[in-house]
């Protein structure tokens, strides 16, 4: 199997923030136990072939993706073969130029722009690629927010689970609107709670007008930046669990990737440089983690806590969209890089390795964790026409 095929199939046989596992999802929900249950599915997409498909978040170098300080490019993968998807698949990137038409030609968007099937298919993939992660709780919260049901098996979440970010969101929206709201306001107790409700839901702009103006938010931003904190506030949360597995990442680096048997000098050279590599990234990302939780965290105390200034904060809340992103694809990196090594040891039943299955581990992360860079050509966002390439 060549490189390219072994980095497709780790990483779509890890479930992780960056591959959002459709074809998993469907052929748990069409196994004999849940068709002996007898319970009606509302699948995700119209398109039936869409529901065999990955949507996986690609590391990229161009240029053309960097307005919002995003560097991933979102690519629909159909894998060839579902029973063996080691044999590659066909990629679909639909915000390159052609990409929707590729989906189109393909068969896998109706042609009919007004056909509700292709309606509901394309604002899925829409917030797909408006994700910078995959995290259960931003997929089913972005697609609620669009009307867009279906069955619970998709979202990978619990009731339980989903309402205990929702409390700690929804804490944050507590505190800012007890601070607008004064004290003697008449109903105060209703209004709060109205506005938090908005808050959260975010399907009514125009209630939370006056919120936007008195932090300069352009009427045409609101949703997005609203979302975007509440996005940040996601990942605060998801943060604290990230922490643990972060010290798994260096544990494994710093001692477990030592290959149990024999490596040639000249191979040795090149694996110590990937396993450098990864390294770096982790580092560069964590730092990027680190500080724009910081700065959230200090500017927001600064304003609702110890009421000292809020321009810190309304600066930072003028760019949450980007800092949502920026947040959302490094912990999804460092998520990825570490359920590649959850993949190998379930599958191989150990945690020391040798050479040759290393080698694939620290191709896989080498890939999550490049840095972007300036390639000639980059600069007009120019793509390939058939917005697809072979896996």
């Amino acid at each position: 199997m060549d490189n390219a095929k072994e980095k497709f199939l780790a990483s779509l046989q890890s479930s992780t923030s960056r591959v959002y596992a459709t074809l998993l999802f469907t052929q748990a929900l069409d196994s004999p136990a849940a068709r002996l249950a007898g319970e009606e599915v509302q699948s995700l997409f119209a398109n039936a072939r869409l529901n065999r498909c990955f949507v996986v978040k690609e590391t990229t170098t161009r240029v053309s993706d960097f307005s919002l300080g995003n560097y991933t490019e979102t690519k629909l993968v159909m894998p060839y073969n579902t029973g063996a998807l080691g044999e590659g698949g066909i990629s679909y990137f639909p915000r390159m130029r052609g990409g929707w038409r590729a989906l189109q030609d393909a068969g896998l968007l109706s042609e009919t722009l007004e056909d509700p099937r292709r309606q509901r298919d394309q604002t899925i993939i829409d917030v797909f690629c408006s994700l910078p992660s995959y995290a259960p709780f931003l997929v089913k919260d972005r697609l609620q927010t669009k009307g867009i049901q279906a069955d619970e098996a998709y979202f990978a979440i619990t009731p339980q689970e989903y309402e205990a970010v929702r409390s700690f969101i929804n804490q944050r929206f507590d505190k800012m609107v007890q601070t607008l709201i004064p004290p003697n306001a008449p109903d105060r107790a209703a209004r709060v709670e109205k506005l938090v409700h908005k808050l959260w839901f975010l399907d009514d702009m125009d209630s939370l007008g006056d919120i936007a103006k008195a932090f300069s938010i352009p009427p045409d931003q609101t949703f997005e930046v609203f979302y975007g904190w509440k996005g940040i506030s996601y990942f605060e949360y998801e943060y604290v669990r990230i922490k643990q597995r972060l010290m798994d990442l260096v544990t494994w680096l710093a001692g477990e990737s030592e290959p149990m048997d024999y490596v040639p000098k000249e191979s040795r050279k090149s694996y110590d440089a990937d396993r450098d590599a990864v390294a770096k990234g982790m580092v560069y990302a964590t730092r990027i983690i680190h500080s724009l939780l910081q700065q959230y965290n200090d500017s927001f105390d600064k304003l609702f806590v110890h009421q000292t200034g809020s321009a810190d904060f309304v600066k930072f809340l003028l760019s949450a969209n980007e800092k949502f992103w920026q947040l959302g694809e490094n912990i999804s990196k460092i998520e990825h890089a570490l359920s590649v090594i959850d993949s190998y040891i379930e599958r191989l039943d150990t945690r020391r390795f040798q050479f040759v299955h290393l080698t694939e581990i620290l191709a896989a992360q080498k890939a999550v964790f490049a840095l972007p860079e300036r390639r000639p050509g980059d600069e007009d966002g120019a793509a390939d026409d058939s917005g697809f390439i072979t896996g």
